[in-house]
């Protein structure tokens, strides 16, 4: 399966950190992670999640390692269910 916009930055992001990054393969029917994220002592499972494209972002990501984005939420059903099912998977 190709990466999306938010997987490619998510993964090259990692990877800038020193990180080891695996896709995790899908299976028909079964919902899961994206990534499995290593480093000498810690595995994390990461599940990615994009809206809105941000080119000034991902440019800043990409350039240096790292970026800087400040968005308001407020708690809502749609994206209190989005995180809901985002954490089963």
């Amino acid at each position: 399966m190709s990466e999306n916009a938010a997987e490619i930055l998510t993964h090259h992001f990692f990877e800038s950190q020193g990180f080891h990054v695996e896709r995790i393969p899908t299976a028909t029917g079964k919902q899961r992670a994206d990534y499995c994220v290593t480093d000498t002592n810690h595995t994390y499972v990461v599940e990615v999640k994009g809206r809105i494209a941000d080119e000034e972002y991902a440019q800043e990501l990409l350039r240096r390692g790292e970026a800087f984005r400040e968005d308001a939420l407020g708690r809502i059903n749609t994206v209190s269910r989005r995180i809901r099912d985002a954490a089963h998977q």
